[in-house]
Order: structure tokens, then C-alpha cells, then sequence
């Protein structure tokens, strides 16, 4: 008989040799038994099969030992399949048992199968088989299956850069970067790189806009996509105030500004709310005052403000002094100095140091025009505009009946100065012996209504006696 380790002995047979006369089995009184010293737990081997006992009348038992063989049993083993993913090591490799008899187990083997496989960190996307091989035991006989290590795709991580640009300009290039390279690998080793876009163009206006990646393909790399942000910031625009100048008394000129950063062709017509001048106060007195420009709002443009100048330049403020006429000997007199140009309510009190007007004389003896000369004069509101005058030193003429009366300056442009001794009235007459102009006796006596030439004066007295007379030259 053979049988396999650990599975029941089978039933023992025999047979019979040598029956006579036809005879069997059944014409024995009793037949023998056949044992064998085999159990189940039996190692592999050979055992005899013995037989005994029996009783016939007619025959004499000879009894031939069989044999019962213990061959090894079967026992399988089944590796365990695995994933992993690429460049990452190989897990351990395992496999179990199917076979087992007798409540035994690996402790019971001589020594276990070794498995293997020939995949490595290396190994490209696919499956490899793992192989078990060896191992030995008494009572077993072993019958390999394989199991399959699959070598899934790594994921790579695309990491998109965020951005940022102010509103009109360009997209800046969009770029990104990879995690999960692995066995030293880079973008060179794929076969072709993801895309990356935004919607975002020169024209977007102010705000976020997403950068999308997509596409790309890779033989051992799952791509996992990441989405960065486009920021668009505000445009930096410039308000430029316009310089000013007026002059002292002016009112207050209307201010302007211009821009510079507009983007996109745009203008002053795309913002929201504009820029206003601050209020400049009271801007009166000459000097310079910062004209400065706050406020305004948009969406995509971020104000810097460039303050501007008024110049309030010094009004002219003519100066004039009034011509003056002496007669010889006499004092040099006070010049009085009158202004022309005043703002505001401003007069002479308001200037800071009002001009001084003198002549370059130490006495009256000698008759002849001399120019009084305005110098100096300061105000922080005016330019002085100085005009000179002419003091005239009168020469005495004298015709005397019995009098001492005089008249001067002669010849003369506009007045005549009378000393008048007893005269009490003047009578001027032409040469054509017209009487011209009469008047009572006076310090000062307008002729500058008549005309140029020579003329005769008669002084006379309370009884209009003719008490001298006097050649006279009107200019």
C-alpha cells in the first residue's frame, strides 16, 4: 500500500494463493488479519504489513508481508502578492502554508523556502513576479506558487508659485516645482510637462485670479495637481501738481494737476472719486506755499501725491517824489513821498521801512534844478519803484521903485514865488500888452496855464499904484 504523510493508512488487503478443488474465502472457519505498525503520525517511510490468526480444516496458512509506504505529503507554498509604489523599497515579501498534517507547522520544516522577487527601487512601473524557492522537510514535499509584486505610479506634486503684478502690466512668467522625485530623478526624466495658465490678463483688473496646471505624462509618476494665485496689486499713479505764481493782490489761480501711470490707455475719466487740492487757507502775503493734493480713490490705482508751488511774487509799489521849488539862500525843505500801487487795504504804514528822499546839496546859494534822490525802502509785499524829483533853487530878480518886492524863480515852468515889500496884487500882460492873469499877492502863483514866452509882471500896491515891474520867461 502507499499513502501520503499524515492521511489515514488505507484498508489493508490480501489475497489468497493455493485453494484446491475449487474451494475460497468462504470455506476457511476464519480468515486472518492484517495489521501494520503505520499511524498517522508515522514519518515518511516504509512499514511492513503483517498478517496472522485464520483457521481452515483443510489448509495451513503461509503468510507473506506486504508493505505500506509513506510518501511525502504536499505542502503549498503561496506567496503573497504586493504593492508598492515606484522608488520606494520592496516590502517584505511573505507567503503561507497549505498542507500542514498532524497539527505541525514551519517549526516542523527542516528549514523554509526563501522568496524573492526581481524587482528593485528602480524598477519601472509594472508587475514582477515574487518567486519562492528551497526549504526543506521530512515529510513534506513543496509546491511553489507565485504571487505578483505590482509597482504602482509615485505621485508627483506639482507646486504652482504664486505671482504677484500691479493692474496693466504683464503676466509674469508662471512657473512651479515638483515633489516626489525620487531615485534621483528630475523633469528631464518625464516624457512630456504639465501646462500651466491663468485667465488673468494686462487688462484684469485688481484682484486674485487662480493658475491652473494640467496635462503632462509620465511613465512612473501619477501627477497631482495644485492650483497657485495670479495677485493683482493696485498701480502706483502719480498726481503731479502744477506749479503757480501770481503777484501780491492776485486772487487765487485756479489749481491743476496732471498724472503719470496711467495703464491700458486710461485717463483721468476712469477714476472712482478724484483727487482735490487741500484747502490753501489764506494765502495773501508774498512768499512761497506748498499747494499739496489728497484724497481720490480707485479700484486698480494706488494714489502718490507730488506737492506743487505758489509763488506769490512782490507787487510794484511806485514811490514818487513831489518836485519842490526854493528860492536862493533858502532851507533845504522836508520832501514828501507819495505812493502809487497799494493792494488790499495796504498804506504807507503797512511798508516796513519806507524810502528816504534827499539832495546832493549843502546850501540853496546857487539857483539851478537838482534831482531828489528816493533810496532804501523794504517790504515783504512790494517792489518799490522809485521816482525821482526835482527840487528848483529859484534865482531873485529885483526892479525896485522905491520897494524891495521880488519874484522868483525866472525864468520858470510853473509857479512864482512873490516877496511881496507893499505890493498887494500882480498883473501879468503879454507883449501884445493883454492882460493875461491877475491875482492878489500870494507866496506861490500858478502861471503854468500860460504859454511859453516872454511875458511883464506888475506889482502894485493897495491902491493898485504900480510899485514895480519885472521881465518874466515862462518855459
Amino acid at each position: 500500500q502507499v499513502r501520503t504523510y499524515g492521511a489515514e493508512n488505507p484498508e489493508l488487503t490480501y489475497s489468497y494463493d493455493g485453494f484446491v478443488n475449487g474451494e475460497g474465502a468462504t470455506d476457511l472457519e476464519s480468515e486472518p488479519e492484517v495489521t501494520t505498525t503505520a499511524t498517522e503520525a508515522s514519518t515518511v517511510g516504509s512499514y511492513s504489513i503483517t498478517s496472522s490468526g485464520g483457521s481452515a480444516t483443510n489448509y495451513e496458512f503461509d503468510f507473506t508481508e506486504g508493505t505500506l509506504t509513506v510518501e511525502k505529503a504536499p505542502l503549498s507554498v503561496l506567496a503573497d502578492d504586493k504593492v508598492r509604489v515606484y522608488g520606494t523599497a520592496n516590502p517584505e515579501l511573505t507567503y503561507s502554508y497549505e498542507g500542514f498534517v498532524n497539527g505541525e507547522g514551519a517549526t516542523d520544516l527542516e528549514s523554509e523556502p526563501e522568496i524573492t522577487t526581481i524587482a528593485t527601487e528602480a524598477s519601472a512601473v509594472g508587475s514582477y513576479s515574487i518567486t519562492s524557492s528551497g526549504g526543506s522537510a521530512i515529510n513534506y514535499v513543496f509546491e511553489h506558487t507565485n504571487g505578483t509584486l505590482t509597482v504602482e505610479k509615485a505621485p508627483l506634486s506639482l507646486l504652482v508659485d504664486d505671482q504677484v503684478r500691479t493692474y496693466g502690466a504683464t503676466n509674469p512668467e508662471l512657473t512651479y516645482s515638483y515633489d516626489g522625485f525620487v531615485n534621483s530623478e528630475g523633469a528631464t526624466d518625464l516624457e512630456a510637462e504639465p501646462e500651466v495658465t491663468t485667465t488673468a490678463t494686462e487688462a484684469s483688473t485688481v484682484g486674485s485670479y487662480p493658475i491652473t496646471s494640467s496635462g503632462g505624462s509620465a511613465t512612473n509618476y501619477a501627477f497631482e495637481y495644485a492650483e497657485g494665485a495670479l495677485v493683482i496689486e493696485k498701480a502706483l499713479l502719480s498726481v503731479l501738481v502744477d506749479d503757480q505764481t501770481i503777484v501780491y493782490g492776485d486772487a487765487q489761480p485756479t489749481y491743476t494737476w496732471s498724472y503719470s501711470g496711467f495703464v491700458n490707455e486710461e485717463q483721468e475719466g476712469v477714476i472712482d472719486v478724484l483727487p482735490e487740492i487741500v484747502d490753501m487757507g489764506d494765502v495773501k502775503d508774498a512768499g512761497a506755499y506748498v499747494i499739496q493734493v489728497a484724497g481720490g480713490m480707485d479700484d486698480n490705482y494706488m494714489f502718490t501725491f507730488n506737492s506743487g508751488l505758489l509763488v506769490v511774487s512782490k507787487a510794484e509799489l511806485q514811490a514818487v517824489i513831489q518836485d519842490v521849488m526854493i528860492l536862493q539862500g533858502d532851507a533845504i525843505p522836508a520832501f514828501t513821498v507819495t505812493f502809487q500801487g497799494f493792494k488790499y487795504d495796504d498804506d504807507q504804514t503797512a511798508l516796513d521801512v519806507i524810502p528816504s528822499a534827499s539832495v546832493d546839496l549843502t546850501d540853496t546859494d546857487t539857483p539851478g534844478t537838482y534831482s531828489i534822490m528816493l533810496a532804501g525802502g523794504l517790504d515783504n509785499n512790494y517792489e518799490f519803484d522809485l521816482q525821482d524829483g526835482v527840487l528848483t533853487i529859484g534865482q531873485i530878480l529885483r526892479t525896485q521903485i522905491g520897494d524891495n518886492s521880488l519874484i522868483y524863480p525866472n525864468p520858470t515852468d510853473q509857479f512864482i514865488y512873490v516877496v511881496p515889500g507893499k505890493a498887494k496884487s500882480v498883473e501879468v500882460y503879454n507883449l501884445q500888452g493883454l492882460l493875461v492873469l491877475r491875482s492878489l499877492v500870494t507866496q506861490q502863483i500858478d502861471v503854468s496855464g500860460l504859454s511859453s514866452g516872454i511875458y511883464v509882471i506888475y506889482l502894485k500896491d493897495e491902491n493898485r499904484k504900480i510899485i514895480s515891474h519885472h521881465k518874466l520867461s515862462k518855459n
